[in-house]
């Protein structure tokens, strides 16, 4: 999440299989990693779909 967005107040990540500290996140870097299960492997799918299905020219809303 860009700074300007992060809501400043920063969880405790760790490593769920040896509790390990890691460092500190916003709440919703933290949630999206949580989703992602700590796996690379899902982590690296989901950039490489965005990637495949980015545009060059931005789609109009509304």
């Amino acid at each position: 999440v860009p700074e300007a967005e992060c809501n400043k107040k920063l969880c405790l990540d760790h490593c769920h299989e040896t509790g390990e500290f890691r460092g500190w996140l916003c709440r919703h870097c933290s949630m999206v990693i949580g989703q992602l299960k700590d796996s690379r492997e899902i982590a690296l799918n989901a950039l490489l779909y965005i990637q495949r299905h980015e545009t060059q020219t931005p789609i109009e809303k509304g």
